[in-house]
């Protein structure tokens, strides 16, 4: 059977629906570094709300509310991926690219719920 994996709406930097995680499309996946069909690099599809700025001089930075996704975590150490109650989780991340290459840093905060 299959599944939606995208579908979303996006009006300048706002983006609004499913799509991949901000965590994992922001620093541009796993690059070279790692296969990342092979290694699960994060939450490859989830409800989101986030909004991208870029400036004209290489900056860039990026928030982004998110649901999660049970698919995207081990539950057997007693979590699931969803968001806890009405907590989201909360990606946030900046760049500053240049014809050297770029610098990219993004970090999450995330509200499990805890298996009982």
């Amino acid at each position: 059977s299959g599944a939606l994996r995208f579908a979303y709406i996006q009006l300048g930097g706002l983006r609004v629906g499913l799509d991949e995680s901000a965590f994992v499309t922001f620093p541009g996946k796993l690059g070279n570094v790692i296969n990342d069909d092979v290694i699960l690099a994060g939450g490859y599809r989830t409800g989101l709300i986030s909004y991208t700025f870029t400036s004209g001089n290489g900056f860039s930075a990026i928030l982004s509310l998110e649901q999660g996704n049970n698919v995207d975590t081990d539950s057997r150490y007693g979590y699931y991926g969803t968001i806890d109650d009405y907590t989201p989780h909360v990606v946030g991340g900046l760049r500053f690219a240049q014809g050297w290459g770029a610098l990219t840093a993004v970090a999450a905060s995330v509200s499990y719920t805890h298996l009982t």
